[in-house]
Parts: C-alpha cells; structure tokens; sequence
C-alpha cells in the first residue's frame, strides 16, 4: 500500500508527463531538474516513478502483446524517469505476477475453471517469463480456497470418481498445493465416501491392484490417513471372501486331529459353545474344527459334530463391546448355539461364516461340474443368486431341498441369466411348474 506522499507524486508526474507530450523530447534529467520532484522525500519519490511505470507497463500489456511503437514508449517513460534495466525488469514482473492473480481470480470466480482459462494463465506466465514459485505464492490463497470448493463439489454425491480424484491431484499440482496446506481441509462425509467406494467394489464381486490404489488416493484426497488401515482391511477381508466364495478355501496341517480318507481342515478356533436348554444356559470351551466335509466342536467335556446337509443356517453376530459369535441351527442332532470366538476379530468371524455357507451349498450339490445337462447353471450365476436370495427359498423361507427355478421357464425362452434365476425349495418348485 503506497504512502499518500508516494500517491500524490504518482500524479503529479502523471500530470507533468501529459503536460510535456512527445515523451522523446524529455531530457535525460527530466525528472532531476524538476524543482518539485528535486524537494521530494527520494523513498517516496522512487515508489511514485516505479508505480507510473508500472501502470503503463500494464496498460500496455495487458493483453500479453506488445508492438514496436509501444516497445519505443516503455523505452523513453524509463528514460525519463531514470528507471535502470534491473529495476525496469522487476517492475515488469510484478506487474506480470499481479495480471497472472487477476486472471486466476477471474477464472474461479464462477467456481469453474476451464481448460481455455488454463490456457491463458500458462500463456501469461510464458509472456512475461515468470517462474512458477512466484505465480504460485501470488495465488496459494485463492488457489487453496477453491480446491475446498472443487472437494465439496465432487464430494456432494457421497462419491468421487477417479476423473475427479485425477483433476484434484493436477490442480494441487500445477499451483503447488503443499501436503500441509491440504491437510488443512476437512471433509465432513470422508467416512460415508470411503464406505460407498468399498460398496462399489464390493458388488464388483472381485478385488484387484486398483482397487486398493483407489482407495489410498480418495483418503489421501479425503484426508483421512486415519481412516485408510481399516480400508485396506476391509479390501483384504472382500478379497478373501470373493476366494471362498469361488471354493478356494484355505488347507491346514493338525496332527492331532483324525480327518476322514479325502477330508480337508479349513479353520481351527478356540471357542466358547454356548446353548439353552430350556431355562437352562450352558457355555463349554473347546475347540471349533471347519473341515471339509462336516463341523467339529471338540472340548474335554461334550464334543459334537455337524454334517453340512444339516445345517440350515449360520450368521455373524458381531458386538461392539463383545467378542464375535458363530450362530449356528441344525436340522438334528447337536450343534445349534453360539460359538462364540476367545478373540475379538470380526473379519475371521465373518469369513468363517463365508466358509460354512459354501461348505453348505457344496454339500447340497450347487457346485457339481458342467455336463451336457443343458440346464446347467454355471458356478459364478449359482453364487450370485445363492447369496442374493439368503440361501433359502424366496417363497416360503425353506432352507432345505433348494433348487435353482427359471423365472420364465426355459421351455419359453428364458435364459439362464442371474436376473431370470431364483431359489426355491422343491416343494415350491414343483407347484410353480412352468408357470411365470
């Protein structure tokens, strides 16, 4: 801000210059020999000459042209005024520093900025041969506030997209948004953005590399470093249910353990049994076997066993303050309760319960190999609809006898499609018969 000494010289020498006209009649001294400007404070007087230049400077350029004529009036205007090349090159990129912040402000002003407003800032920084460190200092303020704007925006739909996440990453880039500086942005909705995206992939029904760069720049976007180590859990967790759902289940060595000519163990946990009888509540520690072919709850006390045709169903009951529980139901004999796990991890718990599930279908022949049966349902439809339809039937809830139904029947046209598929138990199938 100039002193109003500094002001009021400005337009004396503004006045005087207009007085004189032809600016190559001026002698070198022009400025030296005026009594007026002879009598001025000299800091005060030297702020009034590089202001009077600047504002030529910028009438002149403004438009980041300059001819040859106006080329001849900058040379006379700091002749005149005894501006020396260094101080006349400063001034001039000041004043392309000062154009470059007009334009920007301009530019995001409407809150979008284009590709052809982008254009014109590289083209004035070019014209005036500014460095990047300088435009960037001119507009971190400016710059800073509207990528909270451009954040917000693409934020509103509780998703952002990798074009958006890539057009975040180059703005911060080209005016050198620091780390710290954007650390200082919150979003409110970082949390329900991040879950949305896992539900993305999720309903994907696979996880690859990308997914997980996805998710580590929307919370490096986000700013939520706080939240990125349970993402990358939950993405582990997806991708190791995506695998048991496709029969890939894990194989494990225990010696102790008599296992059935091919029998495979897949899980071993120490558990707490817990059952009601009655009014009567028991709770037994031992220990919960998953093989391949039937479930075994082992303790020193009471041991039972559970073949796969008979489980009619298992869930996950995950407390916040309690440990995870297996909740499981048979058709008959022993094994309906929970078992709950000795620790707290919910993402075993709810791959357990992955593992079971399959188990199940398996043993109730939803997994058998393609053959010339042309009314075969491949593997990846089966389990599709399995786990869209709960794994009972959609009509009366039955768990058992359950049969893949044509919702228009083949024999009509339909196709064997997860959109034309549909659960139901034998009983229900049958009264459909081929009615839609």
């Amino acid at each position: 801000m100039q002193s109003r000494d500094a002001a009021t010289l400005q337009e004396e020498i503004i006045s005087a210059l207009r007085k004189e006209g032809d600016l190559r009649k001026l002698p070198d001294d022009w400025l030296a020999q005026s009594v007026v400007f002879s009598k001025a404070d000299a800091g005060a007087l030297e702020q009034a000459v590089h202001a009077v230049y600047a504002k030529q400077v910028y009438s002149l350029e403004k438009d980041l042209t300059l001819t040859e004529r106006d080329q001849h009036v900058l040379s006379e205007l700091r002749r005149a005024l005894q501006i020396s090349p260094e101080d006349a090159d400063e001034i001039r990129t000041k004043v392309g520093v000062n154009l470059f912040r007009r334009i920007f402000r301009e530019s995001i002003s409407d809150g979008c900025y284009t590709a052809d407003e982008n254009e014109l800032l590289n083209r004035t920084r070019k014209y005036f041969m500014l460095r990047k460190s300088e435009t960037n200092q001119a507009v971190k303020d400016l710059a800073l506030s509207h990528y909270a704007f451009m954040l917000a925006e693409a934020a509103k739909d509780q998703q952002i997209s990798d074009a958006e996440m890539a057009n975040l990453s180059a703005f911060s880039k080209q005016f050198g948004l620091s780390k710290g500086k954007l650390r200082s942005l919150s979003v409110p909705d970082a949390e329900s953005i991040l879950r949305s995206a896992l539900n993305d992939i999720k309903s994907k029904g696979v996880v690859d590399t990308n997914d997980y760069d996805h998710i580590r720049r929307l919370a490096s976007i986000l700013n939520a470093d706080n939240l990125l180590k349970p993402c990358l859990q939950d993405l582990e967790l997806f991708e190791q249910i995506f695998r048991l759902r496709s029969g890939e289940l894990p194989k494990i060595k225990m010696e102790t353990l008599v296992l059935q000519p091919g029998e495979h163990l897949h899980y071993f946990t120490p558990v707490s049994y817990e059952s009601v009888s009655g009014k009567r509540k028991t709770s037994i520690a031992g220990d919960l076997y998953i093989g391949s072919m039937r479930i075994r709850f082992v303790s020193s006390r009471r041991s039972h066993e559970i073949r796969y045709a008979n489980l009619l169903e298992v869930q996950a009951n995950i407390p916040k303050t309690t440990k995870p529980q297996l909740q499981m139901s048979v058709s008959s004999g022993s094994g309906t309760g929970s078992y709950r796990l000795k620790r707290k991890d919910p993402a075993l718990t709810i791959e357990l319960v992955e593992a079971i599930r399959f188990l199940v279908r398996k043993a109730r022949g939803f997994e058998k190999a393609p053959g010339r049966d042309s009314s075969y349902v491949p593997t990846e439809i089966r389990s599709e609809v399995w786990y869209r339809d709960n794994g009972k039937c959609v009509m009366c809830s039955a768990a058992d006898y359950l049969e893949f139904d044509h919702i228009i029947p083949r024999s009509k046209g339909g196709a064997t499609s997860v959109n034309n598929l549909q659960l139901l138990c034998r009983r229900c199938n049958s009264k459909k018969s081929d009615r839609i």
